[in-house]
């Protein structure tokens, strides 16, 4: 049992990330769906561009310095805790952005929800990081 326990704890910690973005990205655009309807190829080609942009453009902003110890079982666990904050505000921004019912809708809520989504994960991480580095001093 213990063997089970460890191997999920393991699974959590691997998954948490991507696991809260599948779901931000999903629900956002299950709610512009449900308001707009279905998206022509261009609206579903514009939803992913959007979200593209924002995995880009955040990755070129970030610390290339990965000197940092990686977090802890512990840490990411805290994470997978706390998805229901982004995620949640991710789809209240979906219903706003769906009010308006204009093409860019699409891409604005992708960009907006994977903004939200991995900055608020990576704050919640340094967060942890720096209250770990604090604690060993």
């Amino acid at each position: 049992m213990a063997s089970l326990r460890a191997a999920l704890a393991l699974t959590l910690q691997a998954s948490a990330v991507p696991y809260g973005y599948t779901l931000t990205i999903w629900s956002t655009g299950a709610v512009l769906i449900a308001a707009l309807g279905a998206p022509p190829v261009s609206g579903v080609m514009s939803f992913t561009a959007g979200a593209v942009s924002a995995y880009w453009l955040l990755s070129a902003l970030s610390d290339k310095d990965f000197d940092h110890a990686p977090p802890s079982r512990q840490e990411y666990r805290s994470l997978g805790r706390l998805h229901w904050l982004p995620i949640t505000f991710s789809i209240g921004l979906a219903a706003l952005f769906a009010r308006v019912a204009h093409w860019w809708a699409w891409p604005v809520t992708s960009f907006a929800a994977t903004s939200i989504y991995v900055l608020a994960a990576s704050s919640h991480l340094a967060l942890i990081g720096r209250t770990r580095d604090e604690s060993k001093r």
